[in-house]
């Protein structure tokens, strides 16, 4: 709130001042939170009612507290001696203070309440009858100087509303608090309708240059015409003080200072001079701006405790953030004076930043280059390479954020160094591995790779030159018709060879299907259900029923055919259906056997109520121990008779499957078997072809690598194993400790695959010889067990050479021709 000045030597010195700028000090202050206050409550000054303490008929008095919250009560009154009914009045709850006030939400505050409860902010208003109108005054207790102050503003929070008449005026006093003068407004001459805390700065000449000043507020509770207009808020005051300004100029000039860059933890001086007189007890303080140069929330950085122009010790605070932009200024708290900014940008450096390195791609072929990035760092980059890990060099010319290594030989790690004025940093090493051959999938479609639908699929993903299969086919992708194991090699875009792992495409031999019950079956009491095996994905019945399960009603010869998700079809074996009262009773197993001593379970087909074995046992299931000849009788809820085969249950063993084979001449291998407690055999020659001899040979179509299978079974159950045959387009003749071996392609372009099995563990010593006798290279393989290595060939001229096996005391020797 302004004052309104009435001369215009008032106006022009009140202009000076806020024009050419001042200090201010605080002369008073009380904001009320202490155990005591320095004002006095309810004073006779100015024509008030003192109280509340008198008890003839006070009813609203000026009091200290924190009580917030409103209530009721109710005020006892009389006339003319004559006791009135009594006045019902409710206070509404104190508005909060606002973040502005010390102490705020709920600090102690100064304000009117009237006589009883609740003591919040509130009061009656007169009504001509049982209150009456009343002054009430409160003031500072003491005097204060305002001596040498040319502008002396008093500031206040405060709120209250009222009605007409009803309000709250300000006074002050220079004689020691005998006599009072109110404060004029530019509008008005009192304070009112305010029902929120409002921050006040009242300042008026006389306030100036007095040596006794004392400020008061009065509440004016004049009569109205209307009846008892009831409680209003009352009139509060909080956080008051009295602060003067001279028209004495004091300046503060930050001189130069170091521009940097300076690091964090850096400590420098800064001078600075000033003008005017500051106070004792003043301490100069040095502030650092932000980033860009803004002191919205500067940071201290230095304090000298004086009055005089000197210079301050500073240091740059640890973890400020870098930039170029800084502003560093000197302050001064007594006079409170903000000094200018040092005028330049400077420069503040963080720690250097290592940020990560990748390369691409992180393994190379020999010879090859990788490339080296580094991202988030922060400062010079020098970067460094190392064989072990430990011992790095410099890498000359490499000192940008990317670059392209020299040809890699052998295993390498790089690493950047970052560093800066404040100091370096080492990134994380990141390793370039040298390969001489990459492995990779191929994909077959359908995933199955059955030849069911007529064709598979082959694919390789990647950018190839030279890709060729085992079935002498280019390209990434083929379709092949014909079943097989099918291998692939090739070279990448980076000349790295490629070898691509085997997979098998199998010949159209789907699950097989069966009917539930099986054989000849009796239609009882006017139907059967027959059911199929589960797994395909379509039935088709020979009376045109489909679905998995039909209920048959007439005789006859049954069968189904199933389609799986390969599109394979299966037919069962045909039922034969028969109208009769005695229905053949399955029992499975349909051919027991206790094997290796073990108990075995014989379970009749469900559906009957009741079962009678003949060894005397009930139920469906029965466990037997002992070998013997078994049946089963079974009566159905519908009086059908249920009349079981005789079971013969015998002693046997488990099989065990094995076998070994050797290549004789041209692409043909003679098979021996060695399984064990096995009477029927099952070969599969890598789905080229079967065979249920015991020892059966067999011609593969070309050299390569085959998986081959032997299915051996008895009455126990059956038993497979699957064995790596290599077919070899040399002739290597028989080694002691190697159950085979092949050597793939002839003639080889880049590399050749060295295939063969170790019967025991052992060491094969490989040799390659040029036909001058002159030996070019040479690897010793151990191990045992199956073995595929790659032998590189590409560094080698075109021609013939000899290869030479060495195992134990046997030597064998083949040729091989080199594109």
């Amino acid at each position: 709130m302004q004052i309104k000045f009435r001369n215009t030597s008032a106006l022009a010195i009140f202009l000076l001042i806020f024009l050419s700028g001042y200090s201010q000090t605080v002369i008073y202050s009380e904001n009320f939170n202490g155990p005591s206050h320095t004002w006095s409550l309810n004073t006779t000054d100015a024509g008030s009612v003192a109280g509340p303490n008198i008890p003839q008929n006070i009813f609203n008095y000026w009091i200290v507290n924190n009580i917030y919250n409103g209530g009721g009560g109710e005020l006892e009154c009389s006339f003319m001696g004559i006791p009135l009914p009594g006045v019902t009045y409710t206070f509404t709850n104190t508005p909060t203070q606002p973040a502005g006030i010390i102490g705020n939400p709920t600090s102690n505050y100064m304000h009117i309440t009237a006589t009883g409860s609740p003591l919040n902010a509130g009061y009656l208003g007169p009504d001509g009858l049982c209150v009456t109108a009343q002054n009430h005054f409160t003031r500072m207790t003491n005097d204060i100087s305002t001596i040498g102050f040319d502008v002396v503003e008093v500031k206040f929070w405060w709120m209250g509303t009222g009605a007409s008449n009803s309000f709250m005026k300000m006074f002050y006093s220079t004689n020691q608090g005998v006599t009072w003068t109110q404060v004029q407004f530019p509008t008005a001459t009192h304070f009112t309708q305010n029902s929120q805390w409002i921050n006040e700065t009242v300042s008026i000449p006389q306030f100036a240059n007095q040596a006794n000043l004392r400020i008061g507020f009065r509440l004016d509770n004049g009569a109205n015409n209307t009846p008892f207009p009831g409680p209003s808020i009352g009139y509060s005051i909080d956080d008051f003080s009295v602060e003067g300004s001279t028209l004495t100029q004091n300046t503060i000039t930050t001189g130069a200072v170091p521009q940097g860059p300076h690091c964090p933890g850096a400590s420098f001086q800064i001078p600075y001079t000033i003008d005017g007189t500051f106070n004792a007890g003043n301490i100069f303080t040095a502030q650092l701006s932000d980033a860009t140069g803004s002191f919205a929330a500067p940071v201290n950085i230095g304090t000298n405790p004086s009055t005089s122009a000197g210079s301050i010790n500073v240091t740059i605070p640890p973890g400020t953030p870098p930039g170029t932009q800084y502003r560093i200024r000197v302050i001064s708290n007594n006079p409170s004076v903000t000094g200018t900014n040092n005028g330049v940008n400077i420069t503040i450096l963080g720690p250097p930043v290592a940020g990560s390195v990748a390369a691409n791609p992180i393994s190379v072929c020999p010879n090859g280059t990788t490339n080296l990035s580094l991202t988030g760092h922060t400062g010079n980059i020098q970067w460094q390479q190392s064989t072990n890990g430990t011992n790095y060099d410099n890498i000359n010319g490499a000192t940008n954020a990317s670059f392209t290594s020299s040809p890699l030989t052998q295993t390498t790690y790089f690493r950047a160094v970052i560093s800066n004025p404040c100091g370096s940093v080492e990134s994380t090493p990141v390793i370039v591995n040298i390969t001489n051959a990459i492995e990779i999938d191929i994909t077959m479609n359908p995933a199955s790779g059955s030849l069911c639908a007529g064709q598979v699929q082959l694919s390789v993903s990647g950018n190839f030159s030279n890709f060729t299969w085992t079935n002498g086919q280019n390209g990434n992708t083929i379709t092949v018709t014909q079943p097989g194991l099918y291998c692939g090699e090739g070279t990448d875009a980076s000349g790295c060879p490629v070898i691509a792992n085997c997979v098998t495409v199998d010949s159209a031999n789907p699950q097989p299907i069966s009917i539930t019950p099986p054989g000849d079956v009796i239609i009882c009491n006017g139907n059967l259900t027959l059911s199929a095996s589960p797994g395909f994905v379509s039935y088709n019945w020979s009376n045109g029923g489909t679905g998995s399960s039909i209920v048959v009603t007439q005789p006859g010869i049954y069968t189904v055919t199933g389609t799986d998700a390969e599109g394979c079809t299966s037919t069962s074996e045909a039922v034969n259906a028969e109208v009769g009262n005695t229905v053949v009773l399955n029992v499975s197993p349909a051919n027991p056997a206790i094997c290796s001593g073990q108990p075995i379970t014989l379970t009749a087909a469900p559906g009957f109520a009741s079962y009678e074995w003949s060894n005397g046992q009930t139920g469906a299931s029965i466990t037997v121990t002992q070998p013997g000849v078994y049946s089963v009788t079974a009566v159905d809820p519908g009086g059908c008779n249920g009349v079981s085969p005789p079971i013969s249950v015998l002693f046997g063993q488990n099989p065990v499957a094995n076998f070994n084979y050797v290549q004789t001449s041209g692409f043909t291998a003679n098979f021996n078997n060695t399984t064990q407690n096995a009477s029927n055999f099952t070969w599969d020659f890598a789905g080229l072809g079967t065979s249920s001899a015991a020892n059966p040979s067999f011609t593969f179509p070309s050299t390569g690598i085959y998986n081959v299978s032997l299915l051996s079974n008895n009455l126990c159950g059956e038993n497979a194993i699957t064995k790596v045959v290599s077919i070899s387009a040399v002739g290597i003749g028989e080694l002691e400790n190697i159950a085979q071996i092949a050597v793939f392609p002839n003639p080889v372009n880049t590399s050749m695959q060295l295939v063969f099995e170790f019967n025991r563990p052992g060491n094969l010593v490989f040799e390659v010889y040029s036909v001058s006798g002159q030996k070019v290279s040479s690897e010793i393989f151990s191990g045992n067990g199956f073995q595929q290595h790659s032998i590189e060939m590409s560094h080698l001229r075109s021609g013939m050479y000899i290869l030479r096996f060495v195992s134990g005391n046997s030597v064998s020797h083949a040729r091989i021709i080199k594109q």
